[in-house]
């Protein structure tokens, strides 16, 4: 009978926890800013271990500290990590490779998306279980219509080359997604200017407005969504 009792406590305990943070995924912010974080900034210190550079000189090595990260997040703005993927062991592992290899290697090989998922999972929801990461790349063709992130957790990091990323706050119309921007720049739409250089990753909040446009450079990058409980409701 204790058992019962127990099992009763904890499936409260979950029900709560999913409760809470669909309100506060709910919650709309008052302001919003441009947050960015430096990589080194995120470490768990001290070093796990040391490897020799191009040098030989001695550095060390750093894990990910998930509590500094997910501190960034709770935030709900959109976040700049600079830097990031360049400790990345599978973006290291394709940084020469051309899109159509790396599409094929995940679709021959889980390991890549395996390898991925270990270092997205930092950035995850609560009551996660795991994520869709689809890679592509940007061309001179890119359509410029802004468009709406319904995702709860969003990434885009850009693996190689650079891009320039409008960014739209949720309080505009979605209207705008309607008008062609990168034709008509000078369209009255309040909207952030971010050029995203290789190695740098971008949290999309829900509800932002967004258009990626090559920056006269060929850009492979990859957009990874969060699968978590947490997205049934809301």
């Amino acid at each position: 009978m204790i058992y019962y009792y127990i099992a009763i406590i904890l499936v409260m305990i979950i029900i709560f926890g999913i409760y809470c943070q669909i309100e506060y995924l709910k919650k709309p912010m008052k302001e919003y800013e441009i947050l960015q974080a430096e990589y080194y900034t995120l470490y768990k210190y001290p070093a796990i271990g040391f490897y020799l550079d191009e040098d030989d000189k001695e550095m060390p090595m750093y894990d990910y500290d998930i509590n500094k990260i997910q501190s960034v997040l709770f935030n709900k703005q959109p976040t700049i990590f600079h830097g990031v993927l360049f400790d990345w062991v599978p973006i290291a592992e394709i940084f020469d490779t051309s899109l159509e290899e790396i599409q094929d290697i995940q679709l021959a090989n889980k390991a890549l998306t395996i390898d991925m998922n270990k270092y997205l999972n930092d950035y995850s929801l609560s009551f996660s279980y795991g994520w869709n990461t689809k890679f592509m790349d940007l061309d001179a063709d890119t359509d410029g219509h802004f468009n709406k992130n319904l995702e709860n957790r969003l990434l885009i990091g850009i693996v190689s080359g650079e891009c320039i990323l409008y960014l739209s706050p949720p309080n505009n119309s979605d209207k705008i997604c309607e008008m062609d921007f990168i034709a008509d720049k000078t369209a009255d739409i309040e909207h952030i200017q971010i050029i995203l250089r290789e190695g740098n990753m971008i949290y999309i909040p829900r509800g932002w407005y967004y258009i990626m446009e090559s920056n006269n450079v060929y850009c492979i990058l990859f957009k990874s969504v969060n699968k978590s409980i947490i997205n049934w409701f809301c």
